[in-house]
């Protein structure tokens, strides 16, 4: 039977070297095109990549993808790295937190992305990050998470903070989606896609898990301390993410929401804060 550290070891391995396969096919790749620009189904005229792998992705989508590649390779692979490593429930709630924030990344991937010849490496990590989830849970005990952190931690801040984030992205998410009611695709800009993907996980798991997380921490649950960790980690890697995402679309020129930055900002400022804080009242 394979222990549970050489289990943890063999999945964060391949996970790397699958990581570091889709970071390669990102970056290496000539011009497959010229620039293209087309009208969508919805009326949208969209301006293709046109280089790479993401050569059929609108240009913005693109853009964001190499940023959050980057920081996959950057800071995710570090993160399982160092939790299959380590022994301690530090280590194991850095890796169950990243081998969220990987779900997370590449159900979005393998659902939003335009088919290319990565598909099944987004499937395989999507899968293989679900798998070392199930399999690390259990070993993240709530009770234990409980008696570690009760002692030190603030709740208020921690209950406050989930409700705002949950709270705010449904604000944001909302004022994109309505509009659509009544025909109006401008302010969700689906470009050539079929479905608001980011919007599905966020307002049909982040933001109930953000709200449940909040609820059974003000009641002093285990389940409250073990979702409420979890939920930091994992949204400080995804946070990391969005904000090289903010830095590469400004860089390239590409039009952005200042409200919409200025909001992600404070919040990637807030959940960096507190899950560093959290990190450093857990034993090592």
């Amino acid at each position: 039977m394979i222990k549970d550290r050489q289990y943890n070891i063999g999945l964060v391995s391949i996970m790397a070297l699958l990581t570091c396969l889709t970071i390669g096919a990102a970056f290496i790749g000539e011009s497959t095109q010229d620039l293209q620009t087309f009208v969508s189904l919805r009326g949208e005229t969209v301006l293709l990549y046109g280089k790479g792998i993401y050569a059929k992705e609108a240009v913005d989508y693109a853009l964001q993808a190499i940023a959050q590649d980057i920081v996959t390779l950057l800071v995710g692979i570090p993160m399982l790295v160092y939790g299959a490593v380590s022994k301690s429930l530090r280590g194991r709630a850095v890796l169950v937190g990243g081998l969220a924030y990987f779900l997370y990344t590449y159900v979005s991937y393998c659902f939003l992305l335009q088919y290319n010849q990565l598909f099944l490496v987004y499937v395989s990590l999507m899968s293989l990050s679900f798998f070392g989830l199930w399999h690390n849970l259990p070993y993240l005990k709530g009770e234990l998470v409980k008696t570690m952190l009760e002692p030190v931690l603030n709740r208020k801040s921690y209950i406050i903070f989930q409700w705002l984030l949950a709270l705010m992205l449904s604000a944001m998410w909302l004022a994109r989606i309505i509009p659509t009611f009544w025909g109006d695709f401008s302010k969700i800009q689906l470009a050539h896609y079929n479905t608001a993907v980011i919007q599905v996980l966020d307002l049909g798991i982040i933001v109930p898990l953000a709200c449940i997380s909040g609820y059974y921490l003000w009641r002093k649950t285990p389940t409250g301390y073990l979702l409420t960790l979890i939920l930091m980690i994992k949204g400080a890697a995804l946070g990391t993410a969005l904000l090289a995402m903010i830095v590469m679309l400004i860089l390239k020129g590409s039009a952005v929401s200042i409200v919409e930055c200025i909001v992600f900002t404070v919040m990637i400022g807030s959940i960096d804060l507190l899950a560093i804080r959290l990190f450093m009242k857990l034993p090592a």
